[in-house]
This record gives structure tokens, sequence and C-alpha cells, in this order.
């Protein structure tokens, strides 16, 4: 008499042990910081996806606190054609808060940390030595004279300094850096 086949699908030899557990293991392991996002996510009561950002967020309005009693000054706010008002106020800590109002809707912060600006500043060689160069002779621009738009993405800005003389900035609207043109330059445009 015949042994009737196994219609079990659990592994029948050493080999097929090796895949399986294997497998299973890799795969439980993989699910891991998933879980630990959607955990930290239900935590903070935010989607899924943005538990770092919340957090980091906490610890700036933790580490400004300070800043959040300067910002109902109405003075330092940009009112948009839509009647949404911006403000932005540097806090002591180099971070920015920037406060958000739409009209029908409650308002809104979101911070730029100070690291963040410090990671996307770009200095070469000429622009170190001119930032350099201004601020030993204690001169700060106190006046825009004129910005002009350039090709591919470069903003030309002229600027007055306090001693009376003129620089030239050249931004690159792509990267947010900024290059000073060496020396000085006519203060008409």
């Amino acid at each position: 008499m015949k042994k009737p086949a196994s219609t079990s699908t659990a592994p029948q030899t050493w080999w097929q042990w090796v895949l399986v557990y294997p497998g299973l293991i890799l795969g439980l392991l993989g699910s891991v910081p998933t879980v630990v996002e959607a955990s930290r996510s239900w935590l903070h009561e935010v989607p899924f996806g943005t538990a770092a950002g919340a957090e980091q967020r906490a610890r700036l309005f933790a580490k400004n606190t300070a800043c959040l009693e300067l910002i109902a000054s109405t003075e330092r706010s940009v009112h948009l054609p839509d009647a949404t008002i911006v403000q932005a106020l540097p806090c002591d800590t180099g971070d920015i808060m920037i406060r958000v109002e739409p009209p029908a809707a409650d308002p809104i912060i979101h911070w730029v940390p100070r690291e963040q600006l410090l990671k996307t500043v770009a200095t070469g060689p000429s622009m170190a030595a001119n930032a350099t160069e201004v601020a030993q002779a204690g001169n700060r621009p106190v006046a825009v004279l004129c910005v002009v738009r350039q090709p591919r993405g470069m903003i030309v800005r002229r600027l007055r300094l306090a001693d009376g003389t003129c620089i030239e900035e050249v931004i690159n609207s792509y990267t947010g850096t900024v290059t000073r043109k060496p020396g000085t330059v006519a203060c008409a445009c």
C-alpha cells in the first residue's frame, strides 16, 4: 500500500529550513523601523512619516520659548494679497520662527533651525575674503540700490555700505549662495 502524499506546507528537508526561517527573520527585522515610526507618529498625534519633524519642532519650541513672546508684534509682519499674514522673527538662538496666519484658518508656526541655515552656507575663497574685508572695515549694507534678474537663475544686487561705497552681490537662486564681487563698484544702477 502506498503512503499518501503529504499536503503539509512545513519544511521537510534541511535546505527548506535554511531558506524559510532566515527569510522570516529578515522580514520581521525589516518591519521594525516601520513599527517604530508608526508608534512615534501615534504618540505625537501626527501623520505617519512625520514624527521626526514633529520632534524637531517640539525641541525648537522648547529651545525658543522667549522668542514666542516677541512674535505678537504686528510691526514685523507682511500682509499678502489673499489676506494671509506672515511674520518672521530671528530668535536669540539663531533659529528663525515663521508664523503664517491664513484668513480663514488657525495660524501655524514653522521653524528654520540655525543648523539648517549654516548647512546651506557655501563659502568660497573669494566670498570669505570679501566678507572678512567688509567685516574688518565695519561696513554693513545699509541700502539696496537695485536688483536685477539675470539668465540661469542669477540675481544681481547692488548695495550701499555704511561708509558710502557700493558693492555688488550675485545670488544663485537655485543654491542660495551669495558671491560678492571683489572691490567696490559704482553706486549707479
